[in-house]
């Protein structure tokens, strides 16, 4: 014993940093152990609320709910209508129970589908949640919900985080997503990848019918949790999530992450039941492609096709056109698109710029849950595959039968985007719509469009000649700083147009946009109106109006919208003060 105690006080230092490593070892397992469990209990809670909805039946008329998770019917609570409020965040409660209400009315026509924050109380901050109606007892005023609750979307109201708010980490707008790409595809960098659900018959026919908002939502959620600063996310349509990757020059890191996504996101169909969908991912590099969007497409195009594959993954091969692998999908849906005039219209003002007084409305047109991406890109297909009659002719007289129903002001003009390719199909337009000929329209027609497509003086003449012998104006949408057609042809047409084609470049650009001005300034010698739209912010208004333009448009003045917007008062004073200080 005494040896022993002599080894201690000889190695005494020794002793002492062996003993407090022991202490700190075990102190960090413990706190290894402790925080993994943690993390679990947190990951199991809410992956079981994902996983395993929550079953809601609100009793309107005796002001009672019961609620419990699908499966654990025994479990089931009861409480009093506002207990069922309460978990949802301040900020939305009056909307939702307006949609509640709502739901009482037959002719209402409110969504079966409802998305909504949930503020959960033990975790401290709100989740993504989507409200499915899955049954009525308009008699009884019974309302039977499921509750679908998202760890990793965004969640509409962000006031109630108490954690870094990392859901913004990952989303940009366009202007910005342009940026990044111009930066990634000068290194040579970029890679894009896109995962879609379609449900796939016999045949391996894919479908690219309605899914249910919470399989939309589920997917998204998937693809969230791979979210960072270096990769971007892409919600495409109702069927497609996409994530751009613009530090990666090879696919390796690509493949990984939608394996993971495909596989996470196949377990879930499979619990739920949902044995009829199907999921492919396609794959692009930037490299390869010359402009941004086409980039995107045709990962996602490949996505699509890729349904039908055995591997279901699809890396673009640049020997290979992508237009011939499956352009009988995409028939098909312009011909549903078609029929069920799936193209919402909206209209925003034109104002002039020293008056504030409104000339009249541009109109644009916009596409949700289709495949294709936006309008421009179902015009083109239409184009392209001899489908543009009744696809032009379907927009034209939805914008105007709408306009018509809403004008409050005869004198006001209609501007409405047309291609060459659709002048021939105005008259038959409006055949049916005698009601057409008391609106004043002025079409759009792309500067690039004339100068891609025709050679002779004589072929462009042509065409504006068949719009103003219809007894309507033509408005030029200049789409360079170079102006690219012969003179005559800028002296035909009543107005000139700038929009974000050019502004894209020219924002951040100082030389470019004295480029611009120079060109505008050539044209004030035809003596025709010249407009520019879709300025992003009031020092660009200010810097327009002030050069001399004489009709602006901007989300800042009005937005786009499905109505006829008017102008602000203090909006108007602020436009009428620019045009004092030129």
């Amino acid at each position: 014993m005494q040896d022993f105690i002599n080894f201690i006080v000889e190695n005494i230092e020794r002793v002492i940093l062996a003993g407090v490593s022991l202490v700190l070892f075990i102190t960090a397992i413990a706190l290894i152990v402790h925080w993994n469990k943690k993390d679990i209990k947190e990951e199991n809670n809410i992956l079981g609320n994902i996983t395993t909805p929550r079953i809601f039946v609100l009793d309107l008329g005796e002001g009672k709910v019961t609620y419990f998770n699908r499966g654990s019917y025994e479990e089931r609570k009861h409480g009093l209508l506002p207990q069922f409020f309460q978990q949802f965040t301040a900020k939305e409660v009056d909307k939702l129970d307006q949609w509640i209400n709502s739901l009482m009315d037959p002719d209402s026509g409110a969504s079966h589908f409802y998305k909504v924050d949930v503020f959960v109380r033990d975790m401290r901050r709100s989740y993504a949640s989507i409200l499915e109606v899955t049954s009525i007892d308009f008699e009884k005023k019974i309302i039977h919900l499921e509750s679908y609750l998202y760890r990793y979307l965004k969640p509409n109201d962000q006031m109630n985080l108490t954690v870094k708010k990392k859901e913004n980490i990952g989303y940009l707008s366009a202007e910005e997503l342009h940026k990044v790409y111009r930066r990634s595809r000068k290194q040579n960098k970029g890679v894009y990848a896109a995962i879609s659900i379609a449900t796939t018959a016999s045949g391996a026919q894919t479908h690219r019918a309605a899914i249910p908002p919470h399989l939309w939502y589920e997917l998204q959620n998937q693809v969230a949790f791979y979210r960072r600063k270096s990769r971007i996310i892409r919600f495409v349509d109702h069927h497609t999530v996409g994530i751009y990757f613009p530090r990666c020059s090879e696919v390796d890191t690509a493949i990984d992450v939608f394996q993971n996504i495909k596989r996470r996101m196949s377990g879930y169909l499979q619990k739920n039941g949902y044995n009829e969908y199907s999921l492919g991912i396609g794959i692009s590099r930037s490299r390869q492609f010359a402009e941004m969007n086409m980039f995107f497409k045709t990962a996602e195009e490949l996505s699509l096709y890729a349904l039908k594959e055995d591997g279901r993954l699809l890396i673009h091969d640049p020997n290979q056109e992508i237009k011939d692998m499956d352009l009988s999908l995409y028939r098909s849906e312009l011909t549903q698109l078609v029929a069920r005039k799936g193209v919402e219209t909206l209209y925003q003002p034109l104002v002039d710029a020293k008056t504030v007084e409104i000339l009249g409305y541009i109109t644009s047109f916009s596409i949700t849950g289709s495949l294709f991406t936006n309008f421009l890109e179902a015009a083109q297909f239409a184009r392209e595959n001899k489908q543009n009659e009744p696809l032009i002719k379907m927009v034209l007289r939805k914008a105007v039968a709408r306009y018509y129903n809403m004008r409050r002001n005869n004198k006001h003009l209609l501007f409405i985007p047309i291609g060459l390719g659709g002048v021939e199909f105005i008259s038959d337009a409006f055949s049916t719509q005698p009601f057409a000929a008391d609106i004043k329209m002025v079409f759009m027609l792309e500067e690039q469009d004339f100068a891609n497509t025709f050679v002779s003086v004589e072929e462009m003449l042509k065409h504006i000649k068949k719009i103003k012998k219809q007894k309507y104006e033509v408005c030029l949408i200049i789409s360079d700083t170079e102006l690219t057609l012969p003179d005559k042809i800028y002296g035909e047409v009543d107005y000139f147009m700038v929009n974000d084609k050019i502004l894209n470049h020219t924002q951040d650009d100082e030389r470019e946009r004295l480029y611009l001005l120079a060109s505008l300034g050539k044209l004030l010698r035809h003596q025709k109106p010249i407009m520019i739209t879709d300025l992003p912010k009031w020092s660009e208004i200010e810097y327009y109006i002030r050069a001399g333009v004489d009709y602006v448009a901007s989300d800042e003045i009005s937005k786009k919208d499905a109505t006829l917007l008017t102008i602000d008062k203090k909006k108007a004073l602020r436009i009428i003060n620019f045009s004092k200080r030129k």
